[in-house]
This record gives structure tokens, sequence and C-alpha cells, in this order.
């Protein structure tokens, strides 16, 4: 059983916080309010969640940690689609308590790349979330053609600070053990919150982090012939800055893009990919702005000497058009001089960038149970993958 906020009382609190009804993105909202909105629920092939505890029954410490939660799902306030909803896991009964693990799933994506390894990692003894990010998962807007909503989607890479704050914010109320899992540009959003509190984090398990800007992976992924053209004129007229505000062209930035992906998951239903397949060139743009400041600043930390303590697991995928593993490697010699214990290694050609997601494509991924495998033994063996801390060699030879 999923949980999900009742959306008309989150509304409801939000309208209550700002003098006139007025109703901003900016979240000046009241927790108390928030707090009174108790999860509603609904069936999905998950497994069962405990309630979230009572005010009245839990220390202060608690009900923090669940009002920043409920703080993070009210920030969206357009229907969100059934597997885009944030998801908490919690340990069985019986099971030690290690801590918690903040899960962050992949750009245009949603909660349910992590519908395996979340319950996975809940029965190892974590507790774990998996947030929504910032402007993703509402409803497309139409189907055929498919136009998706994406308006409050990033459009500067500034804009995806807040969510790292909450994420680290999060994190802070917790004891124990904290780790953080990323996908794609949840790689990226997990390595800046490391930046940010660099003795925060324990562990980090980051997949196919989504760091730079790359014209042959824009012209790789993009899907129809318009979408193709719109952002080759990006590339060859602009020469690919990140900074939309440094483009003469808004036009262009406002054309919309989309995955070639979507279009083939939407063959095989089965699939059933939450999240959006298209978006404005200034979205993609934003994402790679961010990933750029995320590889600056870790070579800025290292030559400061600031000291980072948190363990990191890289995982990259041989031929993966979808991100440039050059950039990766900046970062982890980066990482590596600034103390932490960090490695890298590349699976073969034939793993996507999705990697462990089941929801991406629509055949099989053999790779995926030793990687799940791999990732509970780094968290709670501290095993990492066969690599070198100093190059990114290869993993596992059965994968």
């Amino acid at each position: 059983m999923r949980r999900a906020l009742d959306k008309s009382c989150v509304i409801d609190a939000l309208r209550g916080t700002f003098l006139k009804g007025f109703l901003s993105t900016s979240i000046f909202v009241s927790c108390s309010a928030l707090y009174a909105c108790k999860p509603r629920t609904f069936n999905a092939s998950t497994s069962s969640l405990p309630s979230e505890p009572q005010a009245s029954s839990t220390s202060d410490l608690d009900a923090r940690r669940y009002e920043v939660w409920n703080l993070m799902r009210a920030e969206h306030l357009k229907d969100i689609q059934p597997q885009c909803e944030p998801q908490r896991y919690l340990p069985p009964k019986g099971v030690s308590r290690r801590g918690l693990a903040i899960l962050l799933h992949g750009y245009s994506a949603c909660p349910d790349q992590y519908d395996v390894l979340g319950p996975k990692l809940a029965a190892s003894g974590y507790e774990v979330l998996v947030p929504l990010f910032p402007g993703h998962g509402a409803k497309p807007l139409s189907m055929k053609p498919r136009k998706d909503d994406v308006e409050h989607v990033p459009r500067v890479g500034a804009g995806w600070g807040p969510f790292v704050s909450r994420v680290n914010e999060l994190g802070s109320l917790f004891d124990g053990e904290r780790v953080l899992v990323g996908l794609s540009h949840g790689s990226s959003l997990a390595l800046r919150a490391i930046q940010k509190q660099p003795n925060l984090w324990g562990k980090a398990f980051l997949m196919a982090p989504k760091l730079t800007n790359e014209t042959s992976f824009l012209k790789f992924m993009l899907s129809s012939p318009l979408h193709v053209l719109s952002i080759n004129q990006l590339s060859e007229s602009e020469s690919m800055r990140t900074n939309p505000a440094d483009y003469a062209d808004q036009k262009l930035l406002s054309m919309r893009s989309g995955w070639r992906a979507c279009s083939e998951v939407d063959v095989h239903p089965p699939a059933n990919r939450g999240g959006f397949c298209n978006f404005e060139n200034r979205h993609a743009l934003a994402m790679f702005d961010f990933g750029e400041t995320v590889i600056k600043s870790s070579e800025a930390m290292a030559k400061q000497g600031v000291p980072i303590s948190t363990q990191v697991q890289f995982v990259l995928s041989e031929q993966d058009k979808g991100v440039c593993n050059n950039a990766t490697q900046r970062v982890l010699t980066a990482l590596v001089a600034s103390g932490a214990r960090a490695q890298g290694c590349i699976m073969p050609e034939v793993v996507p960038h999705s990697m462990i997601s089941t929801h991406d494509s629509p055949y099989d991924k053999p790779w995926t149970r030793p990687l799940f495998e791999s990732a509970v033994e780094f968290f709670t063996q501290s095993n990492f993958l066969v690599g070198s801390s100093a190059t990114i060699s290869s993993c596992q030879a059965q994968w």
C-alpha cells in the first residue's frame, strides 16, 4: 500500500498560510497546518507501508522528520501520476534499524525506479525515503499527441538547490547511518548534497551521473526530427552554453524536446513508466548547468583541502550515451584528493543508462540482481565493487 497526502487538505493548508489566499511556489507554509494533513491510502503493487507516527506519540525529532517529508510532497500541487508518489519503506518487525537511506531517481523519471531496491534496503534495516523531484510526476496535459506538464521543473541550474537543501535537512534529522543512492541526475543531486554537508552522509552508491552537457547525447536521445532540429540549432547557434540566461534566442529555449526512450516504452505498456517524456530545451540545459556546478565544486573543494568523509561507489555503463564518463572520472579524482574513499567501475555496454529501473526499458535486465545485491553489501558491509580508487575500471566479471 502506498501513502500520499490528501491533496485538498494540503492546498487548504497552503492557502491558509498566505494573505488573501495568495498561493506561491515559495514554501512559507505552516508546518503545523501541514501536519494535520494525514496521508490517504490507495492500492498499489508495492509492499504495505506502516502508518506514519502520530504527533502525540512521537518525540519532537520524529515529528519534525514527518513534517519535512510531508512538506517535500506538498510542494507538488498538481495531480501526480500513481507511479510518481514519493515512497517510504520501513524495516520489517524484528530487523534492527541501521539508519536512513534516501534514494534519488533520474531526471524526468519517478520514485518507481526504486520499487525493487527500496524494499531490499528496508529489509536490511534502513528507513528508505524516495522523494519526487521538483516539477516531476504531474499528469500529462494531453496524450495524443503527448504533451507533458513541466511547468515547475527547474529552468536554471540553481533551481535545483532548494531540493538538495531539503534532502540534507531530512538527513540531519535521523540518527544512525545516513546513506544516499542516485541514478542519473539523482547522482548529481546526491553529490551536491555531499558537497554541501561533507560529514553528513556516510556512503553513497551513485549510478550513471549525468554531469555535463553532451551534444552527442542530446542528438542521440531526443526523439522526433523537429526535436533533433531544435537541439541542433541550439548547439550550433549558442555553443551549448548551459545557462539559459546566456541565450539571446529565448524562443529556442522554449521549444520542446523529448526522450527517444519514452517513445519505445509507449509501445510496451507493461513497462508502465512514470514521469514525463518531453520538456523545454531550457530544462535540459538547467540540468547540465547543475551538473557542471557539481564538477567545479568537487575540484575546488579538493584544491582547497576541504575533507570529505563519505564513501562513494560510482557505477557506469561502457557505452552509455546519456552521460560523459570522463566527467565522473574528474569528480572521482577530486573526491579521492579530498580524502574520500571513492571508487568507480564500468559495466558492460549492454547495460543501459536506466540500469536498475524495471520501467524504463521493456527488455530483461539480467544484471539487476547482482547490482541490487552489490548495493546492499556496499551499505551493510562496506564492500566496494571491483574498481580502483584512482581510475574507473571494469565491474565484476559476472556482469
